[in-house]
């Protein structure tokens, strides 16, 4: 109910005076639809993606171990997969600033690049521990 009261107080009512209904006239001629003719660029070396950056990687897991910067999530279907962190990975994890705090256990999710070793760099990561107190 508030929200039609509100919304009829924000309504124009010059919209309301308007006793002729305007049209517009098309003065130019259309363009034209036929397509140009497209030609498949050549390969270059350029557009191969370095072999650092393969794609989009995502885990989904607990934390088995932690080094300080590299974390080693069990994932979903029970394999591990390595993820490392820097200064610009944004934490969002219960109890911890930052990817040495993560303590062993933590769920996890994380979010980044797939480098060549079949690790992944992580953008974000995002996790709660669910157990004893923080350290």
């Amino acid at each position: 109910m508030l929200l039609v009261v509100s919304g009829c107080l924000f309504v124009d009512r010059s919209i309301e005076q308007q006793a002729t209904p305007t049209t517009s006239l098309r003065t130019t001629t259309p363009p034209s639809t036929t397509a140009p003719p497209t030609t498949a660029p050549a390969a270059t070396s350029a557009s191969v993606p370095p072999a650092a950056r393969l794609g989009i990687g995502v885990a989904v897991g607990k934390v088995t171990a932690n080094d300080g910067t590299t974390l080693v999530v069990k994932n979903l279907t029970g394999s591990s997969v390595k993820v490392r962190s820097n200064t610009a990975t944004k934490m969002y994890v219960m109890t911890a600033a930052r990817a040495a705090d993560i303590r062993v256990g933590t769920v996890v999710a994380v979010y980044g690049q797939t480098q060549s070793d079949r690790s992944i760099m992580a953008n974000v990561i995002t996790g709660i521990w669910i157990g004893a107190s923080a350290r």
